[in-house]
Order: C-alpha cells, then sequence, then structure tokens
C-alpha cells in the first residue's frame, strides 16, 4: 500500500451537518466529500472530476485532528423570493477557530498517490477546508515519518461504520470484549459521499455511508489498519 499523509492548518473552518438548517453546526472533522474537494482543488479538478478521480480506485481516507475552540457567526443572505418583504434572511453558523488535521490517502496505485502528494506540494487552486473563506495551509509529511500501524485506541478521528454499535455487536456474539466510550461529540452519521451532478450544476445526493466521529477517546475491542505520525493514529476507512 502507498501512502499520503498531510498536516492542515486553518484559522477557521465549518463542515455543516445537514440536520441542521436555521443553525448551521458544524462537524468536529472535514467529511469524506470535504476532504475529495480539498485533493480536487490541490489537482486543479472540480467537484465533479474530482468525484470521478476517487470514485472505483480503490483509495482509503484517513483523518485525525482538534480545534482550539468554537464561535458562532450571525449571517445575513439574500433569498431567491420576489416578496421584497422576503428578500433576505438570517441564519447562524458554527465556525471551529484554530483547526489542526492529519488527512491520510492510501491506495495500491503508487501513481495515484504521487499525483496527490505533488499536488498538495504544488495547489492547482488555493486550498480550502470547508467554506471558499477557510483558506488551509498544507504540508506533505515524508513517508519515512510516518508508519502502518493497527491499533484500538481512537480519539479525535472519523472512523467507518457504526463503531459504538459494532462494539456491542461483538459482545452479544460472545467474542472478547472489551470497549470504552468517553463521551465529547461522539456520533454516528449516515454521510454523503456521491452526487449526481446537473448540467445546470445542482448537485444532489445518490449515495451515503455510515460514519463515526471519534470525541475524546474509544477503545475498540478489534484493531483496525492506520498510519502513526508522531503518536498519533490516523484510523483508515474506504471511501
Amino acid at each position: 500500500m502507498n501512502y499520503c499523509l498531510i498536516q492542515v492548518h486553518t484559522q477557521t473552518a465549518t463542515f455543516r451537518n445537514p440536520e441542521f438548517q436555521n443553525f448551521h453546526k458544524s462537524f468536529a472533522l472535514p467529511p469524506p466529500t470535504t476532504i475529495v474537494g480539498l485533493a480536487g482543488a490541490a489537482l486543479g479538478l472540480e467537484a465533479k472530476e474530482a468525484q470521478a478521480f476517487f470514485e472505483g480506485r480503490g483509495f482509503q481516507m484517513g483523518v485525525k485532528g482538534t480545534s482550539c475552540g468554537k464561535a458562532n457567526d450571525l449571517w445575513k443572505y439574500r433569498t431567491l423570493s420576489s416578496d421584497p418583504a422576503k428578500a433576505t434572511s438570517v441564519l447562524t453558523r458554527e465556525i471551529l477557530y484554530d483547526n489542526r488535521f492529519l488527512i491520510a490517502f492510501a491506495n495500491e496505485n503508487a501513481d495515484l498517490i504521487e499525483d496527490l502528494r505533488v499536488s498538495f506540494m504544488v495547489p492547482t487552486y488555493a486550498p480550502v477546508l470547508g467554506s471558499s473563506d477557510s483558506l488551509a495551509k498544507i504540508k506533505v509529511l515524508p513517508s519515512d515519518t510516518f508508519s502502518e500501524t493497527q491499533s484500538t485506541e481512537l480519539s479525535h478521528c472519523l472512523v467507518g461504520g457504526n463503531a459504538v454499535e459494532d462494539a456491542l455487536a461483538a459482545a452479544l456474539s460472545n467474542q472478547p470484549f472489551n470497549f470504552y466510550l468517553q463521551y465529547n461529540d461522539s456520533m454516528f452519521y449516515d454521510l454523503p459521499t456521491r452526487f449526481h451532478y446537473e448540467t445546470s450544476g445542482v448537485r444532489r445526493v445518490v449515495e451515503r455511508k455510515p460514519f463515526t466521529f471519534i470525541g475524546t477517546s474509544m477503545k475498540l475491542p478489534a484493531p483496525i489498519a492506520g498510519l502513526t505520525f508522531d503518536n498519533q493514529f490516523v484510523p483508515l476507512f474506504s471511501l
């Protein structure tokens, strides 16, 4: 397996949870589609092309990181209403401050990983994470600074599937059970992973996959594969 591991730093970022409407709550970590968009910008690809670059090519990804704080920002925007009284509206958006993430890419094809490495070192478009004003500073980590490992100890990361449900299923099937979870925004979601793009540019979700955002700490009943850098474990998931 071949890997590309990058450090990403942004002053602000927001990753909208689609379950919230007037209040745009942010996920604690960039979801898979945001990571695809970040890579697409580096590669010089539009959203549809970036999706095609990753689709069906055996990629794995991983993300781990933290933010120093949160804030709520009040936004006033124009609507599409023809009624002057409804021409504008407001919403509150949650913003993450001083964000530092490790983002991993894995693939059997060394050429695809090399394309990503080169693109992140010299991005075609300005890399952003989440909203268009969240400029990202990216550092590509040398391959000799991280290693391929397995671990049961997770924190501040994203894993594929419903991690809590999987652990409980292992207990019910009489498998060895050693599991704990410290709750801190550890949540399970069905996240979009693929869109259909209309000729008008409008996109709609056509595929979702289950993911768990791990908060402060969690121990799984069985180890999962990932990368370790500077004593930080980044679990990998299939896109």
